[in-house]
């Protein structure tokens, strides 16, 4: 009885000890994603990039489109 009392003791033990290691790995990466974040060169290029699909999507939409109601150009 007194053995499985200890068993159960040292895998709480070793469970909180998997739940900090994981914590601690979590507060590394958010840390590592926010500075990646902070870096305004990162930033921009990805800003940079989503910008140029968002406009190469209108362009297809409004300006390419068969039906000239929903075409942009036509006021």
């Amino acid at each position: 009885m007194l053995n499985l009392l200890f068993k159960k003791q040292i895998r709480i033990e070793l469970l909180i000890e998997d739940y900090l290691g994981a914590l601690e790995q979590t507060q590394n990466n958010f840390r590592q994603a926010m500075n990646s974040c902070i870096d305004d060169s990162v930033c921009h290029k990805f800003e940079s990039k989503a910008d140029d699909i968002r406009d190469e999507i209108k362009a297809m939409m409004y300006g390419n489109a068969l039906i000239p109601d929903s075409r942009g150009d036509n006021w």
